[in-house]
C-alpha cells in the first residue's frame, strides 16, 4: 500500500512543537508561582510600595515575553526558510512492505522495519509511525483519498506492529 505527500514548513513547526511535550512546566510554573510573587513581595518591602514591586515585575515578566516572542520568531524565520527545509519539502511516497514502511524521495531512501515500530496511529493531523518516544515519522491526514483510505493504511501497519512488551 503506498501513499504519496508533500510536506510544507508549517508541518515542520508542527512537528517541533509536537515535541515539546518533553519539555518540563514544572519550571515555569515555580518561576511564576514561587520566584515571581517573592520578587513582589521583596521589591515591595525594600521600596515600602507594594505598587511599585508590582508595576517593576510586571515589567520585568513582560520584557521577558517580549524578548523570547523576538528570538523565536528570528529562530522560527531561520530554521524553516526554504534553503533549509529545501531536502524536505519535496514529493514524498510511503510505502508499506512486508519488511518495514519505506519512506522515499528523488533525494532519499529510509525503510523503518517493523520490529523497531513502536506504534501507529492517527493523529489530528498525521498519520504517525512512532520508533522512539521522541521520534515519529508523519504522514499528512491530506495524503489521503478518504477515511476509508486511512483507516486501511494505519490498520495494515499496525497489523505488522509486533506487541512492545514482546520486543527486546
Amino acid at each position: 500500500m503506498t501513499v504519496d505527500f508533500d510536506l510544507e514548513s508549517a508541518d515542520y513547526v508542527a512537528f517541533a512543537e509536537e515535541r515539546q511535550r518533553f519539555a518540563p512546566n514544572s519550571l515555569a510554573r515555580l518561576y511564576y508561582f514561587g520566584v515571581l510573587p517573592v520578587l513582589v513581595v521583596g521589591l515591595a518591602f525594600v521600596t515600602q510600595s507594594l505598587i511599585t514591586g508590582a508595576v517593576f515585575t510586571g515589567l520585568f515578566i513582560g520584557s521577558g515575553w517580549f524578548f523570547q516572542d523576538r528570538f523565536q520568531r528570528i529562530y522560527r524565520r531561520n530554521a524553516y526558510s526554504e534553503e533549509n527545509l529545501s531536502f524536505s519539502m519535496r514529493r514524498w511516497t510511503a510505502t508499506l512492505e512486508d519488511e518495514g514502511i519505506r519512506i522515499s524521495s528523488d533525494a532519499a531512501d529510509v525503510l523503518y522495519r517493523w520490529p523497531f515500530v513502536r506504534q501507529v496511529f492517527r493523529g489530528p493531523r498525521y498519520v504517525c509511525f512512532e520508533l522512539t518516544p521522541l521520534q515519529r515519522v508523519h504522514i499528512p491526514i491530506r495524503a489521503f483519498r478518504d477515511e476509508e483510505h486511512i483507516q486501511k493504511f494505519i490498520s495494515t501497519a499496525q497489523s505488522h506492529v509486533k506487541n512492545p512488551a514482546s520486543r527486546i
